[in-house]
């Protein structure tokens, strides 16, 4: 049976789902901020410096120490903090491209702890995203940051890497003008409210079709570009912070 090739260089995206260009990937000990060593090679002889500054498409080559856990902190060109993960495991098999959601719920986890998520339905409609296998997970599937295989296992969960901001579109919003987006907000919403985290409305018409309450707890920001799209009879609300 063939199987999907890894992927030769890891890209990452900013807040809006863009390429990180000029970021930086710090990789420390698990758990601290001590720094740990990764490789451009798979044959350990040319190390990365620390931090990883990536190129104009997000892009750096990652490889890392066989069954090791890391810390991953990524950060914008000015150095502020866009997401951080701990408990990133280095496998043999590294990492893989998956086209979308759908295909990550039917991607074995066997030997790669990493997958790169190019969109939630196609390739580039802003839903992309890195996520990791955790393989002592339990929690159910929220559709926002964590989704379970179609397999169903009892323990095993893709996560999320990034879960400081969370967009519209990587909880399965089109912002196209004409698909309800309504659920998919609202499971945004319910996630970054009860988290504390930002919600951020990327560029695209949503349309609802019923209202929309956002928490107390959430900081919502709307992207030039952004809007909704509503009956007369509905209303969208906000009783957290709005940045527009």
């Amino acid at each position: 049976m063939a199987v999907i090739a890894p992927t030769t260089k890891q890209q990452f995206f900013d807040a809006n789902g863009d390429p990180l260009s000029g970021g930086f990937l710090h990789t420390t000990k698990n758990l601290t901020d001590t720094d740990k060593i990764t490789w451009k090679e798979d044959n350990e002889t040319n190390p990365n410096e620390n931090p990883i500054e990536l190129n104009s498409r997000g892009e750096c080559d990652l490889h890392l120490v066989p069954g090791e856990a890391y810390r991953l902190r990524l950060e914008d060109s000015l150095g502020s903090l866009i997401w951080q993960k701990d408990n990133v495991i280095g496998s043999g098999s590294g990492s893989i491209d998956v086209a979308n959601i759908a295909d990550l719920k039917s991607t074995s986890p066997s030997g790669l702890s990493l997958a790169h998520v190019l969109g939630y339905y196609t390739e580039g409609d802003g839903g992309g995203e890195l996520w990791y296998w955790n393989s002592t997970s339990t929690t159910s599937e929220n559709k926002v940051t964590i989704v379970e295989l179609n397999s169903a296992p009892s323990v095993g969960r893709w996560e999320r890497v990034s879960s400081e901001v969370i967009t519209f579109k990587q909880a399965g919003a089109k912002g196209n003008g004409s698909f309800d987006d309504t659920d998919f907000i609202n499971s945004a919403n319910t996630w970054v409210n009860a988290n504390n985290k930002t919600l951020v409305a990327t560029s695209g018409n949503y349309l609802i079709t019923s209202s929309v309450a956002f928490g107390s707890a959430t900081n919502l920001r709307m992207e030039k570009g952004a809007s909704f799209s509503a009956g007369s009879s509905l209303n969208v609300t906000f009783n957290g912070i709005f940045e527009g």
